[in-house]
């Protein structure tokens, strides 16, 4: 019966009305296009051409009704804040500076720190214009975005996915430096760019003090490097380490630099965060239930999850040589607290697991990981008592704990497999 629905007519009809339903209500336009992926996941055939620029096209015109809503509803909304504020802090290393943020109108003074690494305080960039700089940062982002879904057909659904994913969402309307450490992993892990070894590691030292979580990725080159028996390179890896991991703790903890932690129902993730959220606010008996439901999975599932981590293709050495190197970073920021936008780290890590998965339930719950990773846009600012709204936030939570299970039992299998090589 499945096979007589998932036709190509089925298939570009209800591809039709997600891009439609775009423009109507966000809820009911994510289920339609979940119910979209498992139709297409499950597709033994080819897809038309059609149905490529009707996935590819979902992007677009969901982030051209987000941008047209927000700004007819209020002119003075705010976007790309988070850049403008990073540019007026370095600005403001070279002289004392009042900005106008766009488009809220805010003249504000120098901010007296924006909880970033210890080399922001030494940058400067003259009379660079904040507003012009932010809005080119911004084109350039946007041109990536755009040849990342446009410039190959492969894992075309999670691409669309990711990019209209809540983190990737957050980090556009916000454009928070983070893009800078995007950039940066996306050459890292390039292939086809061969950089020294030197000038890599002086590259991310350079990254690491401006974004200090960055740092971790120390450890994934490191592990690499051990695994193919390369010690003098682990060794000198190691030394950059170090160094970074000195200056930085002299910076945040010696110095008392703030370390941003920030904490919300809707816009924020992590381990640490999470517990924060129930010992302060929700209390255990909420939590209880939630990794109660777990465990249960777990238990009733063990053998479907072991398939999914068996079936994994770690004969692609170019694919888990990249996770072995960003895993580490994904961890991390995973065990801490941090706003929505850092869940694209994640996103990086499920697009390569997604290419050596050979499980469709697997590459369907990927998708979904990706969707309802924070649940700002489909709950809000706060957190209203609603059975709708515990329901869409307990499954955002028990997708992250089983994800975060699962990311670990990937790591141990690869780990395990380039050691053996």
């Amino acid at each position: 019966m499945f096979k007589n629905i998932n036709t190509t007519k089925n298939r570009l009809a209800l591809l039709v009305i997600v891009n439609i339903l775009i423009y109507i209500n966000y809820l009911v336009f994510i289920m339609f296009f979940l119910i979209f992926s498992v139709f297409e996941i499950w597709n033994n055939q080819n897809k038309k051409k059609l149905e490529n620029y009707l996935i590819a096209i979902i992007p677009i015109n969901y982030y051209f009704f987000n941008l047209f809503s927000t700004f007819s509803t209020n002119p003075e909304s705010s976007i790309f804040w988070d850049m403008q504020n990073f540019l007026h802090f370095i600005k403001c290393n070279t002289d004392e500076v009042r900005y106008n943020y766009r488009f809220l109108g805010d003249i504000l003074n120098c901010p007296e720190t924006i909880g970033y690494g210890p080399l922001t305080e030494f940058l400067k960039i003259g009379n660079l214009n904040i507003w012009n700089t932010t809005l080119i940062t911004a084109v350039l982002f946007l041109i990536i975005s755009i040849s990342f879904i446009f410039l190959g057909k492969e894992s075309l659904l999670l691409k669309t996915a990711i990019l209209i994913s809540p983190g990737f969402h957050f980090l556009f309307y916000s454009l928070n430096s983070d893009i800078y450490v995007l950039f940066f992993i996306f050459f890292l892990l390039n292939q086809k760019i061969k950089i020294n070894t030197l000038f890599e590691l002086l590259l991310l030292t350079f990254v690491s003090l401006i974004k200090s979580y960055t740092v971790f990725i120390f450890i994934g080159l490191i592990t690499k490097s051990l695994l193919y028996k390369k010690y003098k390179r682990a060794f000198v890896e190691t030394l950059f380490m170090i160094f970074n991991i000195v200056v930085l703790f002299s910076h945040y903890f010696l110095n008392s630099s703030l370390l941003p932690a920030p904490l919300s129902f809707t816009r924020t993730f992590g381990v640490i965060h999470d517990f924060k959220l129930v010992t302060q606010y929700i209390g255990f008996d909420e939590a209880l239930i939630i990794i109660f439901l777990l465990i249960i999975f777990l238990v009733l599932f063990r053998s479907k999850l072991d398939i999914i981590i068996t079936t994994l293709n770690i004969s692609d050495i170019e694919t888990i040589n990249k996770l072995i190197v960003i895993m580490p970073l994904c961890f991390f920021i995973n065990m801490y607290q941090n706003w929505g936008y850092k869940f694209i780290f994640n996103s990086i890590c499920i697009f390569l697991i997604y290419e050596i998965s050979n499980n469709k339930f697997f590459k369907f719950y990927l998708i979904f990981m990706n969707i309802i990773a924070t649940t700002y846009y489909s709950i809000g600012w706060g957190f209203e008592d609603s059975i709708l709204n515990l329901a869409i936030l307990s499954l955002s939570k028990f997708s992250f704990y089983l994800y975060l299970i699962l990311f670990i039992l990937i790591y141990k299998k690869i780990f395990f497999k380039l050691k053996n090589v």
